[in-house]
């Protein structure tokens, strides 16, 4: 099982835009597993050299928040990796230092009744966040910030827990970045895009009563965003 993630995650590595020597490093890096090395992620995180890692994870449920802030491989078995949220704070933050992190076949959850809790959060870089669960009471499942942030989210399962106050995914503070075939349901607000953010956006799917609006203003809409498609409803 571990060597097959390893190789998934080495052609997700080679098939992103930017090819950095950051990279090229983490495909030759040390792999430390969870729960067997160390018994938790964010130690595995910690344990990781300043020029990045890998971090397997094995099934089972993680509570704490993580942060990311070196560029860390963290691959998850699939979604019976199960990290939960401490509080307020989010289950995984990408900030300064975690430009070229990766959290990939995972599920993280965010159990706060607060309407400005954040599941995923990423302030720096450009991240990859792929074939990722998150869900979300309240508040917000993906918060992108940040004029140089662009992390590519694709393939990820998004759901949120409260369908009047959940928003899928935010962009804000001049944030940009990709977002595409991600399948979104059970969110009253699908995708906001605040003014002076250019995303790209394209080719996902709002499912069971989620919003199909972009929640932008639509006179600036087109100077805000590089390239967007309609949503698909389901």
């Amino acid at each position: 099982v571990i060597g097959a993630l390893l190789r998934s995650f080495q052609q997700s590595i080679r098939h992103r835009r930017q090819f950095s020597s950051t990279m090229a490093k983490q495909l030759s890096a040390a792999v430390i597993i969870v729960p067997e090395d160390v018994p938790s992620i964010q130690q595995a995180i910690d344990a990781t050299p300043s020029s990045g890692g890998v971090v397997v994870v094995l099934a089972g449920v993680y509570y704490g928040s993580l942060v990311v802030d070196k560029p860390v491989a963290i691959e998850g078995v699939g979604h019976d990796v199960d990290i939960v949220a401490d509080d307020d704070k989010p289950a995984i933050c990408f900030q300064g230092g975690g430009e070229h992190g990766s959290v990939r076949h995972v599920s993280l959850r965010q159990p706060s009744r607060e309407n400005l809790s954040v599941c995923l959060k990423v302030t720096a870089g450009s991240p990859l966040v792929e074939g990722v669960k998150m869900w979300a009471f309240s508040g917000i499942c993906a918060q992108i910030s940040g004029a140089h942030t662009e992390p590519v989210l694709v393939s990820n399962l998004i759901e949120g827990g409260l369908r009047l106050t959940n928003t899928s995914v935010q962009f804000a503070s001049g944030a940009g970045g990709r977002f595409e075939r991600n399948t979104i349901s059970h969110c009253a607000q699908g995708i906001s895009v605040q003014p002076g953010c250019r995303p790209v956006v394209r080719d996902n799917e709002v499912a069971q009563g989620s919003a199909l609006e972009l929640l932008a203003r639509r006179q600036e809409l087109s100077a805000q965003v590089m390239s967007i498609d309609r949503a698909e409803s389901t």
